[in-house]
């Protein structure tokens, strides 16, 4: 959260999306899978004068980046909706294939 802190107190815009499940790539050959623990992302951001919201509803996904984005502040959007990648992906991802 520090680079949003940071945003803030110069007033420079950023937008931040936080999926819940983490992060998960695929980078030279490896699967690489990062999750993040049950933490209200947004609402750290707001305590940094941020926007800060969560997202729990895929349809909510586009009016939520409207909000961020009229806010005119630094933004953070904690989503909360699942996401996960097939194991045929994995596998393809650690043998180059893309």
């Amino acid at each position: 959260m520090l680079p949003t802190g940071t945003a803030s107190a110069v007033t420079v815009s950023i937008l931040t999306i936080l999926p819940k499940s983490g992060i998960k790539l695929i980078m030279e050959q490896r699967y690489i899978d990062c999750d993040f623990p049950n933490f209200d992302f947004g609402k750290c951001a707001e305590s940094f004068g941020c926007y800060g919201e969560e997202v729990t509803d895929p349809n909510e996904l586009k009016p939520a980046l409207e909000r961020a984005k009229n806010s005119c502040k630094p933004a953070v959007l904690d989503v909360k909706i699942g996401f996960s990648i097939p194991d045929i992906t994995k596998l393809m991802g650690s043998m180059g294939i893309e």
